[in-house]
């Protein structure tokens, strides 16, 4: 389990360096098809869903003071890995391990997803 969850976040970390946009799925966390489709794939509880959503908008939150601070030059993209790191911790809080695995599953698969589309750009 700690490989998992070291090579996810080493996958997101690598992955998305030094572009704030890449940080672009947080937001869509908040998004109500996006956030019923991951409630029913990690097959949360209510309780469960109301934590999440309170953690999303939260992410949100940090991770638009942070591209505001970015803009203004008082952060950088670490800044913003921050911010994904808070939401990992917390969500991994709600969740069950399993439910964990699955919530990172989907996490890798939006990144990799969004960089093969870059990759077939270019």
């Amino acid at each position: 389990m700690k490989k998992l969850f070291i090579s996810a976040i080493a996958l997101l970390a690598f992955s998305s360096a030094s572009f704030a946009s890449d940080y672009d799925f947080m937001t869509k966390l908040n998004n109500e098809k996006t956030f019923k489709g991951l409630s029913r794939y990690i097959n949360a509880d209510y309780d469960q869903r109301n934590a999440l959503k309170y953690i999303f908008n939260e992410t949100e939150k940090k991770k638009d003071a942070v591209e505001k601070q970015i803009a203004d030059g008082k952060a950088t993209s670490k800044d913003l890995e921050k911010v994904l790191y808070f939401n990992l911790a917390n969500v991994k809080a709600v969740l069950s391990d399993k439910q964990y695995r699955d919530y990172l599953v989907v996490l890798n698969m939006t990144q990799n997803n969004k960089a093969a589309a870059l990759l077939t750009e270019k």
